[in-house]
Parts: C-alpha cells; structure tokens; sequence
C-alpha cells in the first residue's frame, strides 16, 4: 500500500482512524493515504455484480405510520430483502430533530482536517470496527447533541424495524445488547 511515511501498515491506517479518531476524512484531508487502504476492500466473492443492479427502479419508501399492520410489515422485508435499505415516512421523528441533525452534519463535516476531536465530538468509522473484516468507507459523528436527540427520538421506530424484520426471518426473542447492536446503537 503507498503511504506516506507516516501512515506504512494497515494497522497504522486503523489506529489513526479508528483509534485516534481521524476517521476517514481526516486519513484523506492529510494526504497520508494515496491508494485505499486494504481493510476497506470488499472481497470479490462478497461484491455485487453489475447485471445484478437495477438501475430503472427506485429506492422503496414505505410508510411507517402503522407497523402493526401485516402490508407494512411486508413492505419493509421485501425491500430489505431485495434492496437491502429503503426509505420510511411517517415515522414520527420530528421534523425539528432531523433539520438539527442535518444542519450538525453539514457544519461538522464541512470544517477543516485541522478540527481536533475530544471525548465528546470524534469521528468513527463501522459500527465495530474490531470485529469486522472489512470496515465501512464512512464517517459518523458521536455524541454531538444534535445526534443524540435524533438517536433518542428514532429509537422506538428502530427498535420496531428490528423486531419487524427478525420475526420474518424467524427470530422472536433478542437480548438487550443484541437488539442495540442491530439497531447502531451503543452498547
């Protein structure tokens, strides 16, 4: 991997991102990665085919407004079987929460590389970054106040979304660390 001196292993590469809490954009913003580094590589084997991406369809929205009904409740397992992700309105976060949390986002990410982060304000990439082969190319922001009170107002559909799509798949009961972990949440 081409790194600069500073940066030479992929242990190096999680330690200043993961860590440190560079995250990703404080790796690209320094300059010290100039190709991407090994542990955000998908295996071939686990990549999506080309011939398999529907480019004519769109992104499901479902509304979310009665989760206790069956439709609903087919909606969300077929889009998430199919797409793997989907849009959801009427969910009952307010709108407030959401602008606060867009607005937070924008701000945070729009600052310099030279922003230092701190126990409070710190940039994370994977939801377990320790346990998982391949981490995710992202960014996310902890434990601003905007972000907690989204996390606080969307919990209740989270864990609903959840406890939808485990029992499609069979699974009836989930322990309490199990069930925050699902939802990205803390444990």
């Amino acid at each position: 991997m081409s790194l600069h001196s500073a940066v030479t292993t992929s242990e190096e590469v999680t330690d200043f991102v993961v860590h440190k809490a560079n995250g990703l954009k404080g790796l690209v913003d320094s300059g010290l990665a100039t190709t991407l580094p090994p542990q955000y590589i998908q295996p071939l084997a686990e990549r999506l085919e080309s011939i398999k991406i529907s480019t004519s369809a769109s992104i499901p929205i479902i509304d979310v407004s009665n989760l206790d009904d069956p439709s609903v409740q087919d909606s969300i397992f077929e889009a998430a079987s199919k797409w793997g992700f989907f849009q959801i309105v009427n969910h009952g976060i307010p709108s407030q929460v959401l602008a606060k949390v867009i607005d937070a986002a924008h701000g945070f990410y729009g600052q310099s590389s030279s922003l230092s982060v701190s126990d409070t304000v710190f940039y994370g990439t994977s939801f377990s970054p320790q346990a998982e082969q391949v981490l995710e190319w992202k960014d996310f922001l902890m434990f601003q106040d905007q972000v907690l009170d989204y996390v606080r107002s969307s919990e209740p559909v989270m864990k609903k979304l959840v406890e939808v799509l485990l029992k499609k798949i069979g699974v009836n009961e989930m322990n309490k660390e199990r069930e925050r972990c699902l939802m990205g949440l803390p444990r």
